[in-house]
């Protein structure tokens, strides 16, 4: 399995937790929160979608290189990153909430902010 050594560019993140919160999968109008939205299409059940994951080198505050799994979704509208690699690479997670819509009805929130 290759590795690929990543030096990132600032950028925001949402800090994501994948917990689902019940009864919001309809939208609530002015509600302050920003929402992600993915659209999927309506395939039969024997059919099956492989998700792109690749072993990466991240470099943390410290200057060492941390390695992470990264999902490679080039459709996705926001980048997530979870709470463990936030603190695995010692950055910084600043207070927001954003709700993402995922497959079928179940919502989920993030828990924060990252630049990464």
């Amino acid at each position: 399995m290759s590795q690929i050594l990543v030096d990132l560019l600032p950028t925001l993140a949402l800090v994501f937790s994948p917990a689902p919160i019940p009864g919001t999968s309809e939208p609530r109008e002015n509600s302050g929160v920003v929402d992600v939205t993915s659209c999927i299409s309506d395939v039969g059940p024997d059919v099956q979608t492989l998700l792109c994951t690749a072993l990466i080198q991240l470099r943390d505050i410290w200057v060492n290189y941390q390695t992470c799994r990264c999902l490679l979704d080039s459709g996705s509208q926001a980048s997530l990153i979870t709470n463990e690699c936030i603190e695995r690479l010692g950055l910084r997670k600043e207070k927001g909430s954003v709700r993402i819509s995922c497959l079928g009805t179940s919502d989920t929130r993030t828990n924060g902010l990252a630049e990464i």
